[in-house]
């Protein structure tokens, strides 16, 4: 199930990123959106391991590279350079 749903996630993504790249305002709020949950869950999960819960190695890196990915998708979406393209007219 996990793999189903991870594959459904990636598939989602790499949608967004295909109308992103078309100019889609629409597609720009929509990841801001989730790259912000992405970052709130993440967060979270790493202070559920504050609080008690043993994480894995694996799953400290892996929520610690997603937090970065997260960041970097909403920097990158909102620059001022990225504003520039998605204000523009497409074609």
């Amino acid at each position: 199930m996990a793999v189903v749903v991870g594959l459904i996630g990636t598939g989602l993504w790499i949608w967004m990123a295909v109308m992103n790249d078309k100019g889609r305002n629409w597609a720009r709020i929509t990841a801001t959106v989730f790259g912000g949950l992405g970052l709130a869950f993440g967060l979270l999960g790493l202070l559920g391991g504050a609080f008690g819960a043993q994480p894995t190695t694996l799953n400290l890196v892996i929520t610690v590279l997603n937090l970065f990915v997260a960041l970097a998708t909403i920097i990158l979406l909102w620059d001022r350079r990225s504003s520039e393209w998605f204000e523009a007219p497409q074609y």
